[in-house]
C-alpha cells in the first residue's frame, strides 16, 4: 500500500492538478495489461490512479474531529473500480472512503460516560421500585380506611394513580431492556425481542407515559387549585363535585395528548422515521405539552400550595 503526502482539493480539476504537480499518476499507463481505478476525487481528498487489486492510503485531512496522524485508505477492485462501502458495492464511481478510521475519539471519556450513565440509570431503577412499593401502599391505605375517603384525599389518591403509571410504565421498559436483547444490538430493519424494538407496542408505551406525566401535572394544578379554595374563599358550600375533577384530570390531558400525537405521527410519516416515535422529546413540537406542564406549575406558585397545607 503505497503511502504519499496528504493530497486535498476543492474540486476535480484542481485534484488532477494537484496529482500531476506530485508525480502521481492519473489514468492507467499504456503499457498496462491489468485494469486500473482512474484517478478521483471524493470531496476532500485526491486519489491517484492504481492497479486493480491494490490499495492507496493517504494521511487523514485536517478537520475538524479528524485525527491527523491516522491514515485512510482507498481499495481497487479487481474489475478496475474503486470499492464501495462493500466489495461488490460499485454505485459510485469514486467509490467509499472511510473516514471512521480519521475519527478523533477519546475513548477513556466515552467510557466513563457510559458508565456515569449506567450508575444514573441504576440509580433511577431503584427510586423507581421504591416509589413503587410506596405508592402502592399510600393507595391501599386511602382507599381500605373509610376515615380517609374524604374529598381532599380523593384528590391525592388521583394523583398517586397518576404519578403510578408513569413508574409502572418507566419500569417495564427499564425491565425489558435489561433482561431481553438490548435496543442497541437489533439492527436496522430487524425484528427484535425488546418494547423498544416493536412497531405499535412501542408507540403505545411512550404515549402512555407522556400521557400519565401530563395527567400527574393536571392532577398537582387541581391541588393547588382546590387547596387554594378552601384557603382563600371564606364560604365553601359543601364537598365538589368528585366527577368534574376526575373529567378535568383526566380528560383534559388526553386532548393534549392526541394533538401532539397527532402532530408526531404526520411529522415522522414526512420524515420516514423507523425508530419508534424517534427522539421525540428533542423536538420543538413537544411544548405542545411541556408548555401546558410549565403553565400549570406557574399558574399557582408554590407558595399557594405551602400557605394551603399550612392552613390545614
Amino acid at each position: 500500500m503505497p503511502k504519499v503526502d496528504r493530497l486535498m482539493a476543492t474540486n476535480f480539476n484542481e485534484c488532477i492538478t494537484a496529482l500531476q504537480a506530485t508525480g502521481q499518476p492519473v489514468a492507467a499507463p499504456s503499457e498496462a495489461v491489468i485494469p486500473w481505478c482512474n484517478a478521483t476525487w471524493d470531496s476532500v481528498l485526491c486519489w491517484p490512479a492504481i492497479p486493480a487489486n491494490t490499495s492507496f492510503t493517504l494521511p487523514c485531512p485536517p478537520l475538524k474531529g479528524l485525527d491527523t496522524t491516522k491514515t485512510v485508505t482507498k481499495y481497487c477492485h479487481n474489475s478496475g473500480q474503486w470499492v464501495g462501502q462493500t466489495e461488490d458495492d460499485f454505485s459510485n464511481p469514486s467509490g467509499w472512503t472511510n473516514y471512521y478510521t480519521c475519527m478523533l475519539i477519546d475513548w477513556e471519556v466515552i467510557e466513563k460516560a457510559q458508565s456515569i450513565a449506567r450508575g444514573a440509570r441504576n440509580l433511577e431503577f431503584v427510586g423507581l421500585a421504591l416509589s413503587f412499593v410506596g405508592l402502592i401502599t399510600a393507595i391501599i391505605i386511602f382507599s381500605v380506611f373509610r376515615r380517609l375517603r374524604v374529598f381532599r384525599n380523593q384528590v391525592h389518591l388521583q394523583l398517586m394513580l397518576a404519578i403510578l403509571l408513569t413508574v409502572v410504565i418507566r419500569l417495564v421498559l427499564y425491565v425489558d431492556q435489561i433482561f431481553t436483547q438490548r435496543i442497541d444490538t437489533i439492527k436496522p430493519g430487524q425484528v427484535g425481542t425488546t418494547i423498544n424494538s416493536m412497531n405499535y407496542l412501542c408507540e403505545a408505551f411512550y404515549v402512555a407515559l407522556e400521557y400519565g406525566k401530563t395527567v400527574a401535572f393536571a392532577w398537582m394544578f387541581i391541588e393547588g387549585f382546590y387547596l387554594h379554595n378552601i384557603v382563600v374563599v371564606t364560604v365553601f358550600e359543601g364537598e365538589p363535585k368528585m366527577l368534574k375533577y376526575i373529567i378535568a384530570g383526566w380528560g383534559i390531558p388526553m386532548i393534549h395528548v392526541s394533538v401532539w400525537l397527532i402532530v408526531v405521527i404526520v411529522k415522522n410519516a414526512y420524515r420516514k422515521t423507523n425508530r419508534c416515535l424517534g427522539n421525540y422529546y428533542l423536538e420543538p413540537e413537544f411544548w405542545i405539552m411541556d408548555g401546558v406542564r410549565l403553565s400549570e406549575l406557574l399558574v399557582l406558585p408554590k407558595k399557594i400550595f405551602v400557605l394551603s397545607y399550612f392552613n390545614f
